[in-house]
């Protein structure tokens, strides 16, 4: 695929969604989240480490916020997450 002026392809553009957390596990330092603007309903695990302090303090089951994420990945080893927001 041939990027964009900006650099981008379809499957690298970040846009900024939705992050539903389904559970988190203190005791791994884990949490699961769905993205409901990918094209898969898989339920994701990542480490609390990807968030910064201020959503990492607030996070929660159903815990709702936002992060730019390139929904163009084909499976969720190639999303990426940043700029989290917690409000």
């Amino acid at each position: 695929m041939i990027p964009h002026d900006d650099g981008y392809t379809v499957w690298t553009r970040p846009w900024r969604t939705q992050i539903h957390v389904k559970t988190v596990d203190y005791a791994t330092a884990e949490f699961w989240f769905e993205i409901p603007g990918w094209t898969s309903d898989e339920v994701i695990c990542r480490s609390l480490d990807i968030l910064p302090w201020k959503v990492r303090l607030c996070i929660h089951q159903d815990f709702r916020c936002h992060a730019m994420v390139n929904l163009g990945a084909d499976t969720s080893a190639d999303l990426t997450f940043t700029d989290w927001e917690s409000e």
